[in-house]
């Protein structure tokens, strides 16, 4: 099965939206630090017609903002709400596909952790990935940029503490993709026990050996 193309299906245009809300949103939070700035000078050295004006357009930021955030909250659970259905979907019809001897002899508490526990890691670690992933891309430029504009040797500070999470991100990404692996197995073994425990209760109440019972 092709997860990223079960996930991404024929959701484009909400994908877009996403992407676009979130460009918006970074833009914006480099434009509020700039504000602050010209507020900040207004205060020292500036006039009260100057002030009003830095006034209204902050309110105008603000609404702009609230705007984005209500179509990228609404753009963004609808597309969660679409890929987490598709691949629900999809794994189903992959079962339905197996002949029965097949079945008999794969775990069927793979199938069940894969629509129940695995559907969390992919919410989190798949869907619209790419797009925070951009978007901070895009809110790191913009953000050295406004840096650069101001003092370069802060810029250079700050570009050396960056590189310590960068670098730990990088030796760490294929060990965070095998413990992904480590639990979804855990979380079906566990699935496999809790339903055979759940099977087997009526024998293990009338053996009444609830005490040697070990998930």
């Amino acid at each position: 099965m092709d997860l990223e193309k079960v996930l991404t299906g024929k959701r484009k245009g909400l994908y877009l939206v996403c992407l676009v809300c979130l460009m918006l949103d970074c833009m914006s939070n480099l434009y509020i630090a700039y504000l602050i700035q010209k507020i900040t000078d207004a205060v020292i050295n500036g006039s009260s017609k100057q002030m009003v004006h830095l006034v209204f357009e902050s309110l105008c930021l603000a609404i702009f903002i609230a705007l984005i955030s209500a179509i990228d909250y609404w753009a963004e659970a609808e597309y969660r709400r679409r890929g987490i259905t598709d691949y629900k979907s999809a794994v189903f019809w992959k079962l339905i596909q197996k002949n029965i001897s097949d079945f008999d002899r794969e775990k069927k508490s793979q199938y069940i952790s894969g629509m129940t526990n695995d559907i969390q890691v992919i919410e989190n670690n798949y869907l619209l990935s790419s797009t925070k992933i951009i978007a901070n891309i895009f809110m790191a430029a913009g953000a050295l940029c406004l840096m650069l504009y101001y003092n370069i040797w802060l810029t250079i500070a700050a570009m050396l503490l960056t590189c310590i999470p960068f670098l730990i991100s990088v030796m760490l990404g294929g060990k965070l993709e095998e413990q992904e692996k480590m639990i979804s197995n855990a979380n079906a073994l566990f699935l496999k026990k809790i339903t055979n425990l759940f099977d087997g209760f009526s024998v293990i109440k009338s053996f009444k050996s609830e005490d040697n019972v070990n998930t």
